[in-house]
């Protein structure tokens, strides 16, 4: 089955990323019919790619059915029509190209034009990348966007890993409907889109809640001591991306977080999230401070159109 193919993708170097595509003929083999830079329209040659690569902000160079883009400092992104392609070779493809994060827009048109009674705007990275659609893909130091790699096993999505260190994750079935696939895929979505269940750590991170914790030098550790109070998910969130942004500086480094709960039920409410979120779960019992995470392993629950090997 053919599908419009809309991928976002970004890396250290996005020079790097366009020329790996170019050379291997995407979007498309030859010249364009039109090339863009910096919003000024260009004769079309056999040098545009290098041409392009000179944009000061942004160039975009169009086929009839396709077109690649850059922003400079954010993004590259490519659009073709009638592709055959499936999770796993887009796997194999994304394990050639010198990429960390990969998003890829809706395949589903009914999605956004309101045909299905609403109009769906889904999550995503940010920072231009495409809002999700059936799937998105991390690489090496992309999946330290990520509250923690446990994140990836737990989501309501099918996850598919590769060589070169490369996780895929599918949030629908490829045919399924446009309505059967907004519902397979929009609890994935908000998991791992900007939101306030998600997993994902956007850069620049809008910090809200001030996190003010004990830090312990000696364990290289921000604590937070909880008494009676819910621990939302936007929190834990934040708490990861204090881990990963190291908002104390250099002369406080943070190599873990640890929520600390006064009321041992309490701790046992939040273990699950916590423990997804790469955060230590600590519970006084019996005068004594005791670790509860260490020692939790729940089997995921994958949604039932992964359970049943869809694709």
């Amino acid at each position: 089955m053919k599908y419009r193919l809309e991928l976002g993708l970004a890396g250290p170097d996005l020079t790097a990323i366009l020329e790996a595509l170019v050379t291997q003929g995407l979007p498309r083999k030859g010249e364009p019919i039109r090339l863009t830079v910096d919003a000024s329209p260009k004769k079309p040659a056999a040098d545009w790619l290098a041409r392009g690569l000179k944009c000061k902000v942004e160039f975009m160079a169009r086929w009839d059915d396709a077109w690649i883009s850059m922003d400079r400092d954010r993004v590259v992104k490519i659009s073709m029509d009638d592709c055959e392609f499936d999770p796993a070779a887009l796997l194999k493809m994304i394990e050639t190209l010198p990429v960390t994060l990969v998003s890829a827009g809706s395949i589903h048109d009914e999605w956004e034009d309101g045909s299905l009674g609403e109009k769906y705007l889904a999550p995503g990275f940010g920072d231009l990348h495409w809002s999700h659609g059936p799937f998105c893909a991390f690489k090496e130091a992309g999946h330290e966007r990520l509250v923690s790699r446990r994140w990836l096993e737990y989501g309501p999505w099918k996850l598919l890993r590769g060589n070169a260190d490369v996780s895929v994750v599918q949030f629908h079935e490829l045919g399924a409907d446009a309505k059967t696939a907004l519902q397979q895929a929009r609890p994935g979505h908000e998991r791992m889109g900007i939101s306030p269940a998600g997993g994902f750590i956007q850069q620049p991170f809008p910090y809200r809640y001030g996190l003010k914790g004990r830090y312990l030098p000696a364990l290289r550790k921000l604590d937070f001591v909880v008494n009676g109070r819910p621990v939302p998910e936007l929190e834990m969130l934040e708490a990861a991306a204090s881990r990963h942004d190291q908002i104390l500086g250099a002369q406080k480094p943070i190599e873990s977080v640890a929520y600390t709960f006064v009321v041992e039920e309490e701790a046992r409410d939040h273990l699950h999230e916590l423990w997804l979120h790469g955060l230590e779960c600590w519970a006084i019992i019996e005068g004594k401070e005791a670790r509860l995470d260490e020692d939790y392993h729940p089997d995921a629950s994958p949604p039932g159109w992964v359970k049943q090997g869809a694709f």
